[in-house]
Parts: C-alpha cells; structure tokens; sequence
C-alpha cells in the first residue's frame, strides 16, 4: 500500500474542518474506513470523498414524522443557522436561547428556533432595543 496518497487522521480533520475525535468516531462507527498501520491510521482521499456524500448533516436531518427539523421556509433555524444569518457567534445565540429571548423547541438533542418576525428576531440577536 502506497501511503504517499493516504492521509492522517489530523490531515482529513483539518481538510474536513472538524476536530479529529469526530473523524476518530466515524471511523469507530465504520463510517469512515480506515486503515492502521503501525500506530497510525490512514484515509485514502477516495474514502473521504465518498465520506463527504453520506456525512451526517443536522441542516438535513428529519425528526419522527419525516418533516426536517430545522425547515427555514417555514422560520425553523438551528442555532448555528442563525448564528450565521445575522453574523454572530453560536454562542451569542445559546445565551439568548438560554434566557428565553428566542422561542424555541427541542426536538431529541437540537434547540429549535421558530422565527416568526425576522426583524423582531434580528433586533433581539444583535442586542438592539425593540
């Protein structure tokens, strides 16, 4: 086996953009095939591509009646999603969230937003009076 073309752990992490315990457990859940050799495992960049198509993706996951969770059409964001809309930290998000300024939902481990006034929610997101 050629390991010229393979890549570490670290490297598909960071061409990834996550950490690398997440590659570390999609490979524990045989998401991701890997090889050991020696010490150290390697992914061949044709595995990660194919990776890439059927990663978990929480923008598209579905809750129990097959609705997306979080639908933006119909004002569903997850806290990232919004975060990113008005250009704030996810951080700024889970503090309002956690101080009930935002109405939210749970749906299993995901904070729902409903938004339903855009400017009103922008107004409460960055921090301006209402």
């Amino acid at each position: 086996m050629n390991t010229d073309t393979l890549m570490t752990i670290t490297q598909v992490a960071k061409f990834m953009g996550v950490t690398r315990q997440a590659i570390y457990v999609s490979i524990h859940n045989k998401r991701l095939p890997a090889q050991k050799l020696g010490e150290q495992w390697f992914v061949s960049p044709e595995q990660i591509e194919e990776y890439k198509k059927t990663r978990y993706s929480r923008s598209c996951s579905r809750g129990e009646n097959g609705q997306l969770i979080f639908d933006n059409s119909k004002g569903k964001y997850s806290i990232h999603q919004l975060a990113k809309l008005f250009d704030v930290s996810p951080q700024r998000v889970y503090y309002l969230v956690r101080n009930k300024r935002l109405k939210t939902e749970r749906v299993r481990t995901a904070y729902v937003i409903e938004v339903e006034d855009m400017e009103a929610t922008k107004k409460i997101v960055l921090g301006e009076t209402i």
